[in-house]
């Protein structure tokens, strides 16, 4: 039952069937899909919870998907006043006194 808070069933066997990674035909690597999971508005009011939740469902397979409910806003969460990031300062005005790199008076 997908979009109540369960997940959606991946390939049979994901763990420990014929679908569980290995070489196929052609001799490269197959590797199995996570599970993805579909919240409820309930369950996603905090985010954070619901991955606490489902950790031990989603930790065997090192991946997984979270799908949230349409109805979901992210929060913006830069506060604008405080944010900064620092930039490089480039001295643009030295860039043509420079040597080119094929001059040819650097190949003697």
């Amino acid at each position: 039952m997908m979009g109540r808070g369960m997940t959606r069933k991946v390939e049979k066997g994901v763990l420990g069937g014929n679908s569980s990674g290995g070489l196929n035909g052609f001799g490269s690597l197959t590797v199995p899909a996570g599970p993805v999971f579909y919240p409820t508005e309930e369950e996603f009011k905090d985010p954070l919870e619901y991955i606490y939740k489902i950790r031990p469902e989603a930790e065997p397979y090192g991946i997984c998907k979270i799908v949230p409910p349409k109805s979901w806003k992210p929060p913006f969460a830069l506060d604008m006043d405080l944010f900064t990031f620092p930039t490089k300062l480039q001295a643009i005005h030295q860039l043509q006194a420079r040597s080119a790199p094929c001059d040819p008076r650097l190949l003697d």
